[in-house]
C-alpha cells in the first residue's frame, strides 16, 4: 500500500480508547494526553482502512484490567485548528502518526503552583487537552475482542 508521508488536513486519524477513558459523553480528555511533560500522542492514519486502524489502535489495550472498548476519530484539520501538528511516524508501522500538541502534558496531580502565572499556564494546558478531546468522536466497538472493525465507518463518523 502506498501512503503519502505528508498527512493531509482532510485525513481521519484514530486513537484506541480503553475502558478507563470512556465517559457517557465520549472519550475522556486524558485519553489524548501524552506522558507528563511530553507533547506527542500516537494515532493511526485511517487511510490504511478501518480493520487495520482498529488492529493498531487496540493493540496497546490488551489487558483485562483496562480493555480496549473503541476508537476516537478526528479530522486532522480540526486538530491543527488548535495549533497541534499531525506528522507521519511510519517508523513504528505504516499508518502510524503522532499528534504533536501545542502544550506539554501537565501534571495535574502535583501540588498547585504558588505563582499565579504558573497556575494559569497549567489551566491553559488542561483546557487545551479538553479542546482536543472535543475534536474527537468516540465510536464504541461492537466486537472489541474480535479482529476487524464491524462498527460505523470511521471516516463517516466525524
Amino acid at each position: 500500500m502506498e501512503l503519502p508521508e505528508s498527512v493531509a488536513d482532510d485525513e481521519t486519524v484514530v486513537r484506541g480508547i480503553p475502558k478507563s477513558k470512556v465517559r457517557a459523553t465520549g472519550a475522556h480528555h486524558r485519553a489524548f494526553k501524552p506522558a507528563v511533560g511530553q507533547r506527542e500522542t500516537s494515532v493511526v492514519r485511517n487511510l490504511i482502512g478501518d480493520d487495520e486502524s482498529k488492529e493498531h489502535a487496540a493493540e496497546p489495550f490488551q489487558s483485562e484490567r483496562d480493555p480496549y472498548l473503541g476508537v476516537a476519530v478526528a479530522i486532522v484539520a480540526d486538530l491543527r485548528s488548535l495549533k497541534a501538528e499531525v506528522v507521519d511516524a511510519r517508523d513504528a508501522f505504516l499508518g502510524h502518526a503522532n499528534v504533536i500538541h501545542a502544550y506539554p502534558s501537565p501534571d495535574m496531580s502535583a501540588p498547585p503552583p504558588e505563582e499565579p502565572e504558573d497556575a494559569r499556564a497549567l489551566e491553559q494546558a488542561d483546557d487545551y487537552y479538553k479542546a482536543v478531546a472535543q475534536k474527537f468522536f468516540f465510536l464504541g466497538d461492537p466486537a472489541p475482542t474480535l479482529p476487524g472493525w464491524s462498527g460505523e465507518p470511521m471516516q463517516r463518523a466525524v
